[in-house]
């Protein structure tokens, strides 16, 4: 494999607008990127929203774990492979421009968004959370179920209102009972919407009010560069199996200094995050309270190795790539179909392309198994992924495509084939 950390050229391209930083790769380093990601071709894979394509440096790093652990045993490997592992939580960081202190590691987004949330369900105060429609259904349902037990009172924001999301947050804020504690969730984008949640000025509203801002940033982070810390969040989670290219059965969480002192003890608290006095447990610094002590080392090799062929290509990059190939898709269907996807053409757009189809198909879910047999690789997305934007007895399941950086011409070319075929069907 030609080094990860090997610098990548970027192709001059138009500016994107609203991001004049972003600049889209060279075919050149688009070719090695796809030499360097041995599924690519496999199949034409629009859905890296679930899961996308690792680079073989990510294979590698878990492969040769476990290659290690076989010859030599668990703890032998860990002793070799003891630098790569301390550098895990730095790498992740460096990505998002935050001190390794402030990661925690999780089996899974959603695990380590109930951690925080389970830290700040501790407080003396009563918690009221301020959700979206587009809550993700994992986080809906842990919040169905607290607000069943009696644990939290919830305000969940329409999806289709007017009103812009930063009023919609003040007047939910507003309408609390007094000295309630706010635990404001929202996603950064959608699992079932493609549109960059306006963000701005929500921190420090819900700073003002001495509560809690989490921010699920599982179609973010991987896909362009972000601020953490200019987006006010205290707590901001994400996995590396999506946009970032690396493994399942892994996510990372950020805590801002801020969370850190605020949040409690989390339900589960382990020999991770804390240790034994012959008098009395201790709670370690930082974030490391947060997360549970078995984790694989292989999956945290492998997420090191992502985060780094990242920073390697570079995010600005990434974005910028990302960008034409979504227009490319967009104009690609519109010729062969017809079809507009719901996202509005001049918002602030991440990979995420949705299509809500005519009522005369069949539905997202029969034409996702149709494109799935010619090996185009999509998703129909609904009610299981967010259940509260899915509440009209009548809604139909959307077609999802999650196109990356490395997606070629060739793929887009057999997906407009594809789908204009069906339409005709």
């Amino acid at each position: 494999m030609h080094g990860a950390n090997a610098p990548v050229s970027a192709g001059e391209c138009m500016e994107i607008p609203g991001h004049p930083t972003w600049r889209a790769l060279d075919h050149e380093a688009l070719a090695r990127i796809r030499r360097e990601t041995p599924a690519h071709g496999a199949t034409a894979h629009f859905n890296n929203g679930s899961a996308s394509l690792a680079p073989a440096a990510v294979l590698d790093a878990l492969s040769g774990w476990i290659g290690r652990e076989r010859a030599v045993g668990p703890h032998r490997a860990l002793a070799e492979h003891a630098e790569p592992l301390g550098d895990v939580h730095a790498s992740i960081g460096r990505l998002l421009g935050v001190p390794a202190h402030s990661i925690a590691l999780a089996p899974s987004a959603s695990a380590a968004w109930a951690t925080a949330l389970s830290g700040a369900l501790q407080s003396s105060r009563p918690v009221h959370v301020i959700s979206a429609a587009s809550e993700y259904a994992a986080n809906a349902a842990y919040l169905h179920v607290a607000l069943r037990k009696g644990r939290i009172a919830l305000t969940v924001l329409p999806a289709d209102a007017d009103t812009p999301l930063l009023e919609q947050v003040r007047q939910a804020l507003r309408d609390m009972a007094p000295g309630a504690m706010p635990v404001v969730s929202l996603p950064a984008v959608s699992a079932t919407f493609g549109t960059v949640l306006p963000l701005d000025g929500i921190g420090e509203l819900v700073h003002a009010r001495d509560g809690l801002f989490l921010l699920d940033a599982s179609h973010l982070i991987g896909q362009r560069p972000f601020d953490v810390r200019a987006s006010g969040a205290d707590v901001l989670l994400f996995p590396p199996r999506k946009w970032l290219r690396g493994p399942r059965g892994l996510a990372a969480a950020h805590y801002s200094e801020r969370a850190l002192r605020l949040l409690d003890l989390p339900d589960g608290l382990d020999v991770r995050g804390a240790y034994w006095s012959a008098d009395d447990m201790h709670v370690r610094e930082g974030a490391i309270r947060f997360e549970p002590s078995e984790m694989h080392p292989g999956l945290k090799l492998a997420f090191r190795a992502a985060s780094n062929y990242a920073q390697a290509v570079g995010l600005d990059r990434i974005a910028g790539t990302i960008a034409q190939v979504r227009g490319r898709i967009v104009t690609a269907i519109e010729a062969a179909c017809g079809w507009l996807p719901r996202e509005a053409a001049d918002a602030d757009n991440s990979a995420l392309i949705t299509y809500a189809l005519p009522a005369h198909l069949p539905g997202a879910e029969a034409l996702s198994d149709a494109l799935r047999a010619q090996e185009i690789h999509t998703a129909a997305v609904g009610l299981q992924h967010t259940p509260w934007a899915f509440r009209s007895p009548d809604a139909r399941a959307l077609l999802r495509l999650t196109p990356h950086y490395y997606t070629s011409d060739d793929e887009i070319a057999a997906l407009a084939a594809a789908l204009a075929q069906y339409r005709r069907q």
